[in-house]
Parts: C-alpha cells; structure tokens; sequence
C-alpha cells in the first residue's frame, strides 16, 4: 500500500550521479551545491510525503478516533489485548483496560464484563493477533473497524458478547 521504491531509487541515482562530479576537480563546486540541493529536496520529500504517509501506519491516533466515531456509548469500553506500545494509554488519557498478556486475568474482566451487562466492547490489537482474540474471547460476532490501509500495525475490532 506504500510504494516508494521508484521515488527512493530516483534520489540514488541523483545521488551517484552528483557524488561521480567530485571526481573532476573543475565539477566540485557544482558537485557541493547539487548534493546540498539533494539534500533540501530529499528533506523536503521526507517531511512532506514520506512521513505524512507512513504516521498513521507507525501511531494510534487514526485507530482510537475510529473507537470514539463508531461506538454508541461510553458503556462500550477499549480494550488494548496483548499490547505494550503505549500509545493506546495516550490517545485515551490512560482510560481503557490494557492486558499486555492473555490468560487468567484477562477472561475474568470479560467474564466480568458480561456478568455487568456489557453487549459491546472494543480491542486494539495488532492485526496478527486477531485470531487469538477471537478464540479467547467467543464473542457473538465480531468486525474490523479500521483496515489494513489506515494502519497495518494496528487494527480496531468490535465484538458484541
């Protein structure tokens, strides 16, 4: 979904043909001002394309704006299953249940969690960990909130208990 093997092979190439000027001793000051426009043009490249693109991939905020416009409630809580980058805790001013590691304690909040009378909770999760979820979890149905091309290291998952 990110593809910038042409525009990076553009900048070597710029870069192998600027560098081969310092051989000639006539061309380096030439060879000096074109690497320093190089330079400028893959920072202004970087700042303004290649980070822009690639942030929503690498943070949360995409993914917990998701959770606050899809659910209907603040009776639907967050929950971070099997994650420990943190950025979960930030986005939700540290507001949600967080179990960096599955087993006992994280069936007995469920558990709990029906025996209250919740009918919808939501997990932010790493998206290769899904199956796993789904398998502790049993929930009655399940769906992806967010998709692979809003952020493929986090996905948002609602299921109704």
């Amino acid at each position: 979904m990110l593809d910038f093997h042409r525009v990076l092979i553009g900048f070597g190439v710029a870069a192998v043909l600027v560098t081969a000027l310092f051989a000639a001793r006539a061309l380096r000051r030439h060879a000096t001002y074109g690497m320093g426009a190089l330079a400028i043009g893959v920072a202004a490249w970087g700042g303004f394309v290649y980070l822009p693109k690639t942030a929503p991939h690498w943070g949360q905020g995409d993914v917990m704006r998701a959770y606050y416009t899809d659910r209907t409630s603040e009776a639907e809580p967050l929950v971070a299953y099997e994650m420990n980058w943190k950025g979960e805790s930030f986005y939700t001013g540290n507001r949600m249940a967080t179990f960096v590691t599955t087993g006992a304690p994280f069936t007995k909040w469920l558990h709990d969690e029906r025996e209250h009378g919740t009918k919808v909770v939501y997990f932010v999760l790493e998206p290769s960990r899904v199956g796993g979820l789904k398998g502790q979890a049993q929930a009655r149905a399940w769906r992806e909130v967010t998709t692979r091309e809003q952020s493929h290291q986090f996905v948002l998952v609602r299921a109704e208990l």
